[in-house]
């Protein structure tokens, strides 16, 4: 029998043909595990993001929302991805409701670090969508930091999304005073970073 972790590698699902991602998830299904089967549909999702199908993705993340749903430390990853995708499509009232998800299931799940860091990300993305540029570079310093600390090394996908928006970010409040925030932000605790991004959001800001 195969392994799980043979089962659901991310770079075989970007590169492999459509028939391969539909074998795994029938098996997955068949061994009625919940996990594995909002792995492979998150990780479908993401590479159709990565190829600009937005449509295709957010219907992904939805079918998989469930099941990631059942396993906390992953469960705010599935919102935060919709966020980013209801962000790329400009349905920004839809991208708001979706972290304020993603940030109630990091607090539930006691801040697991990877999901913090990317929900961080995505509303330092969204705040960007909505030109609060100040907060915007804050939050993604203490973002970077984080990630920077934990190792991660940014998807393709999510590469050409933020990239683009920061890239906004900096032109908008000139270098000098980019950097000046996104210093504040590495230096803003994590938790404190999520707290406040909730609180924005909340504000309707």
């Amino acid at each position: 029998m195969l392994q799980q972790s043979e089962l659901t590698p991310k770079e075989s699902l970007r590169t492999c043909p459509d028939s391969w991602v539909h074998y795994t998830l029938k098996l997955a299904r068949e061994l009625d595990d919940g996990l594995l089967i909002g792995r492979v549909l998150n990780n479908w999702a993401e590479c159709l993001r990565g190829s600009g199908d937005l449509e295709a993705a957010e219907d992904l993340y939805e079918q998989s929302l469930p099941f990631r749903r059942q396993h906390p430390s992953a469960a705010a990853l599935c919102p935060a991805n919709l966020a980013i995708v209801s962000i790329a499509r400009g349905a920004l009232p839809r991208a708001r409701a979706r972290l304020l998800e993603a940030l109630a299931l990091i607090s539930e799940s006691r801040f697991p670090d990877r999901p913090a860091q990317f929900v961080l990300e995505a509303c330092a993305a969204f705040m960007a969508a909505v030109k609060d540029w100040s907060n915007a570079a804050r939050l993604y310093g203490t973002s970077e930091a984080q990630r920077e600390r934990l190792g991660v090394v940014r998807e393709r996908a999510d590469e050409g999304f933020f990239a683009p928006l920061m890239a906004q970010v900096r032109e908008a409040l000139g270098e000098t005073d980019y950097l000046q925030e996104s210093a504040a932000g590495r230096q803003l605790p994590v938790q404190l970073a999520l707290s406040e991004a909730q609180a924005w959001l909340r504000s309707g800001s």
